[in-house]
């Protein structure tokens, strides 16, 4: 049977779960869900999919993917300590979200950062905690399989826009909703 567009298509899958947003916070939830193979997972995401955008996987195109069809454009309030100006609040509008528009770039948070969210009573979620799970982030992929094991290159190198969607969503059980 021919479907007549994606969105059809999709609403005639039988998902066991949906995720809506399919921003970095979203895709991971999505993954982990479809680490059961029971499981099937359906992604709903305002923005498109793209896998070729230079404005967001070449890392000489910094900041074109801003005040674009992939950005939200959002402003803030008026900020009462700079005589009340709006500032932009760029926000990804893509699958990848925010993380899209961030050059390729991320950055973990630091020791004191989760030991601080243990002591609020989040028992493993300090450092010693998750790390190994923060870990599963920094897969270090330099397209065309290359791989290196360089703290600062790994570090440097976003894991959605390289590795998550080349890698992860060819071998999982998603159903794009473009």
């Amino acid at each position: 049977m021919a479907f007549s567009s994606e969105a059809e298509r999709f609403v005639r899958h039988k998902f066991t779960h949906l995720v809506i947003g399919g921003g970095t916070a979203g895709l991971v939830v999505a993954a982990r869900l479809s680490e059961n193979p029971a499981v099937r997972v359906g992604i709903i995401e305002a923005g498109p999919f793209v896998l070729d955008e230079p404005t967001i996987n070449v890392p000489g195109h910094l900041g074109e993917a801003l005040f674009t069809k992939y950005d939200w454009q959002f402003e803030t309030t008026p900020q009462p300590g700079i005589n009340d100006r709006k500032l932009p609040w760029n926000r990804g509008k893509v699958l990848g979200g925010s993380s899209a528009l961030n050059f390729l770039l991320w950055t973990r948070g630091s020791r004191e950062d989760y030991d601080a969210w243990e002591k609020l009573g989040n028992k493993g979620w300090g450092w010693d905690g998750i790390l190994t799970v923060v870990s599963l982030s920094a897969v270090p992929f330099l397209g065309m399989g290359l791989r290196t094991s360089d703290p600062f290159i790994t570090s440097s190198i976003s894991w959605f826009s390289s590795f998550f969607v080349r890698e992860m969503a060819c071998h999982r059980p998603f159903e794009w909703f473009l």
